[in-house]
Formats: C-alpha cells, sequence, structure tokens
C-alpha cells in the first residue's frame, strides 16, 4: 500500500522521484534523505511501522547493517515482518540483535539475505499503527 525509500545521495534521490512521478506511485510514497541511522531514528520517533524491508546498503559500510538494530528497538516491525539485505559475500552480515537469518541466496558475488523477528524475543508488534493502515 504505502512505501518509504532512504537514501543519502541527492541524485539518486532525484532519479528516485522522478521515476515514481512517472509511475503515477508519488502519492503512495515518501521519500526520506539521510544516512539509516537517523532515518529509521526519526521514523521511530514518528510511529511507523513496516511488514517489509529491503536493505541495499553500501557493501563496505557495516555501519549502515548495524543500524538495522534500529528496526527492532524503534519497533519500526510489525509482528511477522521480513527483512531482506542485499550484500557482498566478501561481507559477511553482522548479527543484528532481534532479527534471526531464515533464508540466503547468492548470485555470483552478491547475497541476498532473509531475516524475521527472532521468536525468542516475542513479540514484534510496533507502534500505534502497527494492525495496519
Amino acid at each position: 500500500r504505502r512505501s518509504v525509500f532512504i537514501d543519502r545521495s541527492t541524485a539518486s534521490l532525484a532519479v528516485l522521484r522522478r521515476n515514481l512521478r512517472a509511475l503515477g506511485l508519488k502519492a503512495r510514497t515518501r521519500v526520506v534523505r539521510g544516512s539509516v541511522r537517523s532515518a529509521l531514528a526519526r521514523l521511530a520517533r514518528e510511529g511507523e511501522a513496516f511488514d517489509l524491508v529491503l536493505a541495499d546498503p553500501p557493501y563496505a559500510e557495516v555501519e549502515d547493517l548495524a543500524a538495522l538494530e534500529r528496526l527492532i528497538t524503534g519497533g519500526l516491525l510489525r509482528a511477522g515482518a521480513t527483512v531482506v539485505v542485499e550484500r557482498s559475500r566478501r561481507h559477511p552480515l553482522p548479527r543484528i540483535v532481534g532479527l534471526v537469518p531464515v533464508d540466503a541466496r547468492r548470485y555470483g558475488d552478491t547475497v541476498l539475505e532473509w531475516l524475521g523477528p527472532d521468536p525468542s524475543r516475542g513479540s514484534m508488534e510496533a507502534g500505534p499503527d502497527a494492525a495496519g493502515e
């Protein structure tokens, strides 16, 4: 129903906004400029919650991957949410507290890794809008 895009590159965001307009999706999206860490903190304060997160961080920037812990600590994931991270096979995914590996697929040097809520941590239900929009 709705998507949020986060990127710190002005050029990438300009292309994204153009594509969203061309596809008629601008009204159903939100574009946030900034680092993943600061953007996730802002979204958590605003009570956002997600069913699906697709993360394509720069491969060498492990701190961007570690920032994904904010998904858990900020209550940004709805119950049963899925997080998919694209990474290089040469840069293993660090442990993300509250998420557990579910599946991984390798395509050449690229790995797509599916993560889900850690069942030992209890409910992932988040924020006032957790039941839906």
